[in-house]
């Protein structure tokens, strides 16, 4: 599962894209983000951005989300 992000964004707002409620820290990440859940309990990141979490609600598609102009996040399946 791959998170394509052009500027910082708040985990928060990936979740509501994608139908969640965020629960754990609500942190902004950047780059090439990995989930095997977006919608844990808690979340810890490692330095790559590699996610270890808590959950049951599997995402199992690839999303891209860019940001065009000032819309905000688009969120697009592959």
């Amino acid at each position: 599962m791959g998170y394509k992000l052009n500027k910082s964004v708040k985990l928060s707002k990936i979740a509501e894209k994608l139908g969640c409620e965020w629960q754990g820290r609500d942190i902004e990440v950047k780059g090439v983000a990995s989930f095997d859940n977006l919608c844990p309990t808690d979340i810890a990141f490692t330095n790559e951005l590699t996610s270890s979490v808590a959950g049951s609600a599997v995402i199992t598609q690839t999303i891209d989300i860019s940001f065009p102009e000032e819309m905000g996040i688009i969120v697009a399946d592959n």
